[in-house]
């Protein structure tokens, strides 16, 4: 179980962060910053960087029997008073399941078949010894459009819902008995 006086702490960090921070994410220092150009809706966005073979392997095998793709800054609905000081993250890795595997990742994805602001979807790959399992849904057609993922130290994931000058963050915890994730 998490310390409350720590996970206080981080997220007040995060607060303070988001504001001060600008320009562009930086890249875990295991991970490469090389930019994917896609062909098509089945690669990530030109935006996003997803460097780690086996996580670009887990993506495209989704996005191939789906119709989704990686959100791109321009899906993103954030002005000076509602959004961050910098561009929204829409990927985050970390150890989100607590099972010291530090190769989980998120993603903001996008129905390719709609339009309207519910065609937002924020999916969580979990780590395994071979590969990544199916994506769990975290959030399916909703509006993210004024939403960032965070993450801290190899996880816990934050996710920062931008409001009329207000942020409301939550903290995406993993449910064993469930299978799946809640965001707290």
């Amino acid at each position: 179980m998490s310390n409350p006086l720590i996970l206080t702490l981080n997220l007040i960090l995060l607060v303070l962060l988001m504001g001060c921070m600008k320009g562009e994410p930086v890249a875990h220092p295991n991970q490469s910053t090389k930019q994917i150009n896609p062909p098509d809706f089945l690669e990530p966005q030109t935006e996003t960087t997803i460097s780690d073979p086996e996580q670009l392997k887990a993506w495209r095998h989704f996005a191939k029997v789906n119709h989704y793709r990686i959100a791109n800054v321009s899906d993103f609905d954030f002005s000076e008073s509602n959004g961050p000081r910098h561009a929204p993250y829409w990927y985050g890795s970390g150890d989100f399941n607590r099972d010291e595997k530090y190769s989980d990742f998120a993603l903001i994805i996008v129905d390719v078949t709609r339009n309207d602001p519910l065609r937002f979807g924020l999916i969580i790959f979990n780590a395994k010894a071979d590969g990544y399992e199916d994506p769990i849904w975290l959030y399916r057609d909703s509006d993210l459009s004024k939403t960032s993922l965070n993450t801290t130290s190899h996880g816990p994931l934050m996710i920062a819902k931008h409001g009329m000058n207000q942020v409301d963050i939550c903290t995406v915890k993993w449910r064993s008995k469930q299978k799946g994730y809640k965001c707290d």
